[in-house]
């Protein structure tokens, strides 16, 4: 059997080795860019005002009661509809400011597949998944093992902006990865992963500004006011002898 030509130099060869090598290296490089090894099990959105704070949550169903201590489907899934009924969800888990803790309600909770993943990166990606999400075939159950549950839930009347600790109500016999991303005023405030088999606990800084800025900005401030006042009054006495010299 004849070969090509480009195949009978082996500079040529070496270079075609090259080439491929170079391929596979960048193919591989662009799969872990485009595809991160790994998400967070479970993924909690804040977002958080002075007197308000919006939660979201999703992970899959299974994955409730070992962090949350709360199986949605311990009386059977829902027959006609995706909506669930996750009132009592955040109930084991606690959520306090250093003054008092925070009570959410729930706003909105649904099963959605787990093979159709929706974007739940910030508060309004997270609004917009637990609003929207529904099964596509109505016919298929629900499963622990085959859905995710999206859910929102809302506190007011609180210290929105104070440092916040959320307690899970046990730590986890195996790995299970918890991200919460804190949102202050619509601003990223911060992303943390724990590891429940590791730590139960959670703090989220505070995200009011602190005594030392409002000192300065409210010195600064009269400081401005005082100096507009005086300089104010020294055109006024400059108007005046200019007045006087006229007459």
């Amino acid at each position: 059997m004849l070969l090509p030509n480009n195949l009978r130099d082996p500079q040529s060869m070496r270079d075609m080795s090259f080439d491929m090598i170079e391929r596979l290296l960048i193919a591989a490089v662009t799969t872990v860019l485009v595809h991160p090894v790994s998400a967070a099990d479970i993924e909690i959105v804040i977002s958080r005002n002075d007197t308000t704070a919006t939660l979201y949550v999703t992970g899959s169903l299974a994955l409730l009661p070992p962090v949350f201590g709360t199986d949605l489907l311990e009386n059977g899934p829902p027959t006609d509809t995706t909506s669930l009924d996750a009132t009592g969800l955040l109930a084991q888990t606690r959520i306090t400011t250093p003054s008092s803790p925070i009570v959410f309600e729930q706003m909105t909770a649904m099963a959605h597949p787990a093979r159709d993943p929706l974007l739940f990166d910030a508060p309004w990606d997270a609004s917009t998944a637990t609003s929207v999400c529904s099964e596509v075939n109505s016919d298929a159950p629900i499963t622990l093992q085959t859905h995710d549950l999206y859910a929102g839930y809302v506190a007011r009347d609180i210290d929105g902006l104070a440092e916040i600790s959320v307690t899970f109500p046990t730590t986890s016999t195996f790995p299970i990865s918890v991200t919460i991303r804190d949102f202050a005023k619509d601003q990223i405030a911060s992303e943390t992963t724990i590891n429940l088999a590791e730590t139960r606990v959670l703090v989220l800084p505070s995200a009011a500004p602190s005594p030392l800025f409002r000192g300065i900005f409210f010195g600064s401030l009269i400081g401005f006011l005082i100096c507009f006042a005086l300089l104010y009054a020294q055109r006024y006495r400059q108007a005046r002898r200019a007045s006087a010299a006229a007459e």
